[in-house]
């Protein structure tokens, strides 16, 4: 059995705190073994969740941390916590995303893609909440240099449910869209593995897995990154 579990968090200001967030100082970094994998992910929208999981890039045993099994592999995670954010004000609540982001610069970024469905019958401002939030934070990591890497709602959903967040020890009561994030950072954990893993550990951590290529020009070296098979936005 899995004994760890994230760590429940809450962001979210009350209206009177809106216009004081434009001076809160800038979050301190974490900062954790230079080859660690730190994944943060996030589910936006009017309640934005968010969950940040860091792996060591090796087990126990000295090998990559993605030949050990899943349990394992969550077993020996240096950090996992997760929290939601009250975007209700969109421009705080897309700060809160990237002071996080600056708290943790290393990480690989995940974010819920959102395809707007023929079936939906919502037609208030609300419904495109995740896009322009969203929209927001991809400006910032432009910006900074950082990516953004994309994941189908549904591919979350179907391959992490409540039942195996159960399971692995992994389900958290309560704040539904952080246990969302939650899922989504295991989905891509799970993509991660195998031959069929390759391209996404290289989109999450290209520091860690980048490939080494001969250019063919003596005592020049140059390092290719392959994406392919993985959404990343990068401009």
């Amino acid at each position: 059995m899995i004994e760890k579990k994230a760590i429940p968090m809450f962001v979210g200001p009350r209206k009177a705190e809106w216009r004081a967030s434009a001076r809160v100082m800038k979050p301190d970094i974490v900062e954790h073994p230079r080859n660690a994998l730190p994944l943060l992910a996030f589910d936006p929208g009017q309640t934005t969740g968010w969950s940040l999981i860091v792996l060591p890039r090796k087990g126990l045993d000295g090998k990559d941390i993605f030949s050990s099994n899943f349990e394992t592999l969550l077993l020996n995670r240096l950090e996992w916590r997760h929290g939601q954010i009250n975007c209700e004000h969109e421009d705080f609540g897309a700060r809160e995303m990237m002071k996080l982001c600056e708290k943790w610069p290393n990480a690989a970024v995940l974010v819920e893609d959102f395809i707007l469905r023929a079936n939906r019958n919502e037609m208030t401002r609300n419904l495109l909440s995740p896009v322009r939030v969203t929209a927001k934070l991809e400006h910032y990591l432009w910006r900074v240099g950082r990516q953004m890497i994309l994941q189908q709602p549904s591919m979350a959903k179907t391959t992490v449910t409540d039942d195996r967040l159960k399971i692995w020890n992994c389900y958290v009561p309560g704040q539904p869209h952080a246990r969302d994030a939650d899922r989504h950072i295991l989905t891509y954990i799970r993509r991660c593995y195998g031959p069929q893993g390759v391209s996404a550990r290289l989109a999450a951590w290209p520091y860690a897995y980048e490939v080494k290529v001969d250019s063919g020009r003596k005592g020049k070296e140059v390092k290719g990154v392959v994406r392919e098979g993985v959404s990343v936005v990068s401009k």
